[in-house]
């Protein structure tokens, strides 16, 4: 109901119901009666299963009937359950996730409760650039959809498509936190949607050969196409990356880019994680606590290495990080593993993605 009362005349809604079967409850039409929507949406009452992948599909189909570069088309998907009719293992949902992004239609996924696959809605909002929220309690769903349309409705950019252009000399290794299709010298990979005064990168690890002299090198050029609501116009932009040949340790440590440095540490310790959670479903919960105080142990350290001048390394993002993987440390021996689970695939797609909220 707040998304219906934050939206407004001329924009386009559609309200999808699943359980044992789909229902289109609100047609994809403009918005311009809202009590009436309001008050279907009030005559919801849960049902016995869960057909996610197909409730899914529904909000696609409708949303592609008034797609638009002018609108920021969007899923939002909230379940309390496990899929359980239809294509239902986190690779079915991924792939559903996939042929979201390339529609231009990012699926958020919201879970509330602990009876809900996490992996299922990560994997499905990771695959289509969009956002992930575990709700415990329903009292904080409020808090949630304002910040998911805080989002959708502060839009500057979007199906975005990025291009990696690697330089001759070098050659990719990884990428971290992003599905991206490496071919040659090329890299390229999607994002959904870009909010005002949001941020999101991409980290691409290169390899190169011995360099034969000091000074600036050019590693590679990033061309970057969108299409910009406001203008309502397609756009593009390209910038050459660009980096330092030095002949010491001494100037490599003194030149380290310490945001970017950050990131990569970010993304690693996220890695990690998702190693400790493999790790604990096996059984193996001492291996996946050594796994999440080593993260704490790091992160700390690195926060004392790279904290901006006058900021104390535990009010940084690396800081605070290392706290709470010394918590999940000592919380992922505990009975309450469903709950702590949910958590921390939360956090894992909330740093890959560099969610907002």
């Amino acid at each position: 109901l707040l998304v219906i009362e934050r939206l407004k005349g001329d924009d386009i809604v559609s309200v999808v119901m699943f359980d044992h079967a789909v229902e289109t409850i609100v047609p994809a039409a403009r918005l311009r009666e809202q009590e009436a929507i309001a008050q279907r949406i009030r005559g919801i009452t849960p049902g016995g299963r869960t057909a996610i992948y197909a409730g899914v599909e529904e909000g696609l189909r409708q949303v592609q009937k008034f797609q638009s570069a002018a609108y920021a088309n969007r899923v939002i998907l909230l379940s309390d359950g496990l899929a359980n009719v239809g294509p239902s293992t986190a690779a079915d949902l991924a792939d559903l996730g996939r042929r979201a992004g390339s529609l231009g239609i990012p699926v958020t996924t919201i879970g509330l409760g602990l009876d809900y696959n996490e992996d299922l809605m990560t994997r499905l909002a990771l695959a289509s650039d969009g956002n992930h929220a575990f709700v415990e309690k329903p009292e904080d769903l409020n808090r949630i959809f304002r910040a998911e349309l805080g989002d959708v409705l502060s839009t500057v950019a979007q199906e975005i498509e990025i291009e990696i252009r690697i330089k001759q000399g070098y050659r990719p290794v990884r990428i971290l936190g992003r599905e991206a299709k490496v071919e040659g010298d090329r890299v390229r990979l999607r994002m959904g949607q870009l909010a005002a005064a949001q941020e999101k990168y991409v980290i691409l690890e290169l390899e190169g050969q011995a360099a034969t002299r000091s000074g600036t090198v050019d590693v590679a050029e990033v061309v970057a196409s969108y299409h910009d609501p406001d203008r309502k116009q397609q756009q593009k932009a390209s910038k050459p990356v660009k980096a330092e040949v030095a002949a010491s340790q001494a100037e490599v440590e003194a030149s380290t880019d310490r945001e970017v440095m950050s990131a990569v540490t970010v993304q690693i310790a996220t890695e990690e994680s998702e190693r400790a959670v493999l790790l604990r479903d096996k059984g193996q919960i001492e291996e996946a606590r050594k796994v999440l105080e080593r993260n704490a142990a790091i992160l700390k350290k690195r926060s004392e290495e790279l904290a901006p001048k006058g900021q104390e390394p535990k009010a940084t993002t690396l800081g605070r990080l290392s706290d709470k993987y010394e918590k999940d440390a000592k919380r992922i021996t505990s009975q309450d593993w469903d709950r702590t689970r949910k958590a921390l695939r939360a956090d894992q797609i909330k740093e890959k993605n560099q969610q907002s909220y």
